[in-house]
């Protein structure tokens, strides 16, 4: 019998460093097990068996020669010479080729699957580069050198049960049935980056991780998960301790996360969900996150780096065991294909920072792509304004709604879309949108004296008779419509002009204005900007404007008046995340640039406000509104800093002769901070309208109320009324009644009357 292996080792020295230079196994049976080992298969040297192509019963791929030659026999004597072996680093069966026990032992089915069971091994365990022929189980096993399964190939199922693992490689796996594990726990890390996992069985479960624990980095980066129509994949009752990388991964089946709970960093960037169908069990989504745990360090990615490749194309749920306290971040996703109650749910979760929906995300049905407009300092709100005259524009002439959303914007750039719920084509959507601006654009642009236009345009009175026969209503709507279109125009025109005057505003800025309702293919562009640039020029001076407005004011809206400034005042001696000063401000920012008069208001900060610096602040800012974030003590009195950033409680009669000297251009103070309502109280005999808060409340709510009083204010509702709409919200979040904020009225101020915002 031949005593050497031929086999010739083919492993990447990368993943195996100890490679040795021949097949190690016929020296190792050569040597006899101490006289001490008490393990079944101690013994004498023996010989070791070698097939007829020269390969040994660890590297021969003749598998019923080695059922025959007894290999699971050899396997263990092999297991335990390596373990007693002083001299050998690890136990390594690297490039073996592994096989079950005999086939007609099942009545014929097959065989069973090989079993390693009820053991432990100190040394890491090496199956780099093997071949598993048959099913393998690894039943309560403790790897405690770790295991390495480095580009293995598994042509049946391989199953891990009650096994714990301190390391675990995956790497560049082949595995052709399933990889099934139960009660198992990853310490350290699990790598399974670049496998395959092919699930070629019909209805056969790709994967499924149930009961088990990973404490330390997962990363399943670039591995494909396949299996054809109705396979799927499961993640069920598992925790994530430590980061989990599915970067690059492929799904091409079912992916279903149930139980699963999500303890720090998650990952899915450029992640493919792309199954043929859902499985009977699953169906009704391609990928499912259902009942997990989000706790306060936990945060989830789903990020697509590729703007033009959008994450998502089938439906997704993602259903929470408990409100998470961790994060979601969504960027260049198709957010719509979110079932719809689960991405409203999202939505609300964005309010409380526990949710980002950040750019690029197809968030509705229809949506245009993200489009950028160049913006010079302050010239970013007549962009928001233009598109918002487009979409009421739109909506009015088409009977279908139509939204604009602004994903960013900083000093040089403005980045928004376009969008609809409604149930029509893509294609009937953009052919809608390119015929809108043609015709807003015949409204304003085609006569040389736009004057004369908007006299021609204003309703007389015989259209302002509240009195109209069926057959001119349709009529009477379309002149109303194109009415508003003029008047809304006229507005950002004048703005314009204004610009033009001071010389802050080209041409090149017209043009960019245009891009921003314009959906043709730009050949007209240049040219419609450059006339639109001179007709302002020519008639939209501060004088003409007037004296249209003068003349029409019944039949246009009124001209635009001076923006209400809100100073926002953040002071925070803990200087902590528990008043979340920057979330309340904005999610205040973002409430108002959502309403339709937004332009209404101007929204600025300071933080870190010292006491000594009050009168100062006032009379630089001198803000219509004045808003405090911060704390405040039972006595009402409110604390600001001192010049070391130490708590600084003010008195609450010094703050009330502060607004005596310096309210009066101040119409309304709210004091979003801890019984402030005693202090606000005493501030109402100074100023128009004060609110603050009766009793503690917690920062969500007091966030909450803040961002709805400001959104009623920007939408035009009173003063009372707007409090009244924030303070439902409140009632209906259950929230304590002694929590509840209160409101002030000065002397002489009616409460049914009170409008900010709307003054000339």
């Amino acid at each position: 019998m031949k005593l050497m292996c031929n086999h010739t080792y083919t492993s990447n020295p990368e993943t195996n460093t100890s490679i040795p230079e021949s097949c190690p196994f016929p020296e190792l049976f050569k040597k006899p097990l101490p006289a001490s080992q008490t393990a079944p298969h101690a013994g004498p040297a023996l010989a070791l068996p070698i097939d007829s192509d020269g390969a040994c019963i660890f590297h021969s791929h003749a598998a019923q020669w080695k059922r025959d030659n007894g290999f699971m026999d050899w396997l263990l004597q092999a297991i335990e010479r390596l373990e007693a072996d002083t001299s050998a680093g690890s136990i390594d069966f690297t490039e073996a080729v592994f096989v079950a026990g005999d086939p007609t032992g099942d009545g014929g089915k097959g065989p069973p699957p090989l079993t390693l069971q009820d053991a432990q091994f100190d040394k890491v365990v090496k199956f780099i580069g093997a071949t598993f022929l048959d099913a393998i189980r690894l039943n309560n096993l403790t790897f405690g050198g770790g295991v390495y399964f480095d580009e293995a190939v598994f042509n049946g199922t391989l199953t891990i049960d009650k096994s714990t693992f301190m390391g675990f490689r995956f790497s560049k796996v082949t595995l052709r049935q399933g990889l099934l594990i139960s009660e198992a726990t990853f310490r350290g890390y699990a790598l399974f980056d670049e496998a395959q996992l092919l699930g070629t069985t019909k209805n056969f479960m790709v994967f499924a991780c149930r009961d088990s624990m990973f404490d330390g980095i997962t990363s399943f980066s670039s591995t494909v998960f396949s299996g054809g129509n109705n396979a799927h994949c499961l993640f069920e009752k598992t925790t994530f301790d430590g980061y989990l990388d599915f970067e690059l991964t492929e799904f091409r089946s079912t992916l279903h996360f149930s139980d699963v709970c999500f303890k720090n960093d998650v990952d899915f960037r450029d992640t493919l969900f792309a199954p043929g169908q859902s499985s009977a069990k699953y169906q009704g989504a391609s990928f499912e996150l259902s009942s997990i745990s989000l706790p306060a360090n936990g945060a989830i990615s789903f990020v697509s780096t590729d703007p033009l490749q959008k994450m998502f194309s089938r439906d997704v749920s993602i259903k929470f065991k408990e409100s998470p306290e961790g994060t979601l971040h969504f960027e260049n996703v198709n957010f719509h294909h979110i079932l719809e109650k689960y991405r409203n749910q999202l939505k609300d979760l964005e309010r409380t920072g526990h949710v980002s929906i950040g750019p690029g995300c197809i968030k509705y049905r229809l949506q245009t792509a993200v489009r950028s407009v160049p913006i010079d300092g302050a010239n970013a709100p007549l962009v928001a304004e233009i598109c918002q005259t487009f979409t009421t524009y739109f909506s009015a002439r088409n009977g279908i709604n139509l939204g604009f959303e602004i994903v960013s914007r900083t000093k040089e750039e403005i980045r928004f879309f376009y969008f609809t719920d409604e149930d029509i084509s893509e294609e009937v959507f953009l052919d809608r949108l390119e015929k809108t601006e043609h015709n807003l654009w015949d409204l304003i642009s085609t006569r040389p004296d736009l004057k004369q236009l908007a006299e021609e345009n204003a309703p007389g009175p015989q259209q302002r008779s509240p009195v109209r026969s069926v057959a001119s209503s349709a009529e009477d709507d379309a002149l109303i419509n194109a009415v508003d279109a003029i008047s809304a125009m006229f507005g950002t025109f004048f703005r314009v002009s204004v610009r033009i005057l001071r010389k802050t505003w080209k041409p090149r800025d017209t043009q960019r204005l245009l891009q921003a309702i314009h959906f043709g293919d730009g050949k007209s562009l240049e040219g419609r900007a450059d006339s639109l640039h001179h007709a302002i020029v020519r008639n939209y001076t501060p004088d003409s404007l007037d004296e249209i407005n003068a003349r029409h004011h019944a039949g246009l809206l009124p001209m635009p008046t001076t923006p209400q400034t809100i100073l926002f005042l953040g002071a925070d001696p803990s200087n902590s995340a528990e008043l979340a000063l920057h979330r309340e401000f904005q999610e205040i920012d973002r409430r108002l640039r959502s309403a339709n008069l937004r332009e209404a208001f101007r929204l600025e900060q300071l933080w870190e406000v010292q006491a000594e610096q009050l009168p100062g602040v006032i009379m630089r800012f001198n803000p219509q509104i004045l808003h405090f974030c911060g704390h405040g003590q039972s006595d009402g009195a409110l604390v600001f800093l001192d010049a070391h950033g130490i708590a600084n409680p003010v008195d609450k009669n010094i703050i009330s002769t502060l607004f005596a000297l310096l309210g009066s251009d101040i119409r309304c103070v709210v004091l979003n901070a801890c019984y402030s309502a005693i202090q606000a109280k005493m501030i109402s005999a100074h100023v128009d309208v004060v609110i603050g808060m009766s009793h503690e409340i917690e920062t969500n709510d007091a966030i909450t109320f803040a961002a709805a009083f400001y959104e009623a204010l920007a939408y035009g509702k009173k003063v009372r009324d707007a409090f009244n709409i924030a303070k439902l919200g409140l009632d209906l979040a259950h929230v304590p009644k002694s929590a509840i904020p209160q409101i002030f009225f000065g002397p002489g101020v009616d409460p049914s009357q009170l409008k900010i915002g709307l003054e000339p």
